[in-house]
């Protein structure tokens, strides 16, 4: 029988995810498990206490201290530089969209 992941603990269903290798929230959406394993497609509502963003489901973003000394030298002022930055492909892609609101605050 198929066991949907639900029902597992929510860092053993993290691990799955992060272990499958998706590069984006995306790429986890459109997957369709055929196996006797399929994560549910609404991880933030299942394991809402725990949800930490797709970044962190997927294991994409960087820890504090690796964010911080890659955007140190940058010195970006505001989420909007950081997201100029990020649509010109300057930005570090393993940040996620959120790396701003995540991180930015402790920057300084």
């Amino acid at each position: 029988p198929r066991r949907v992941m639900a029902e597992l603990p929510f860092a053993t269903a993290r691990e799955k995810a992060r272990s499958m290798g998706f590069s984006s929230q995306e790429e986890f959406e459109e997957y369709d498990c055929a196996g006797a394993y399929q994560l549910p497609k609404n991880p933030d509502v299942v394991w809402a206490e725990d949800w930490g963003g797709w970044g962190d489901w997927l294991g994409l973003m960087l820890p504090y201290d690796h964010a911080r000394a890659s955007l140190a030298p940058l010195a970006l002022q505001s989420e909007g530089e950081y997201r100029e930055l990020k649509a010109a492909g300057e930005a570090w892609q393993p940040m996620g969209g959120s790396a701003w609101t995540t991180h930015a605050l402790r920057l300084r």
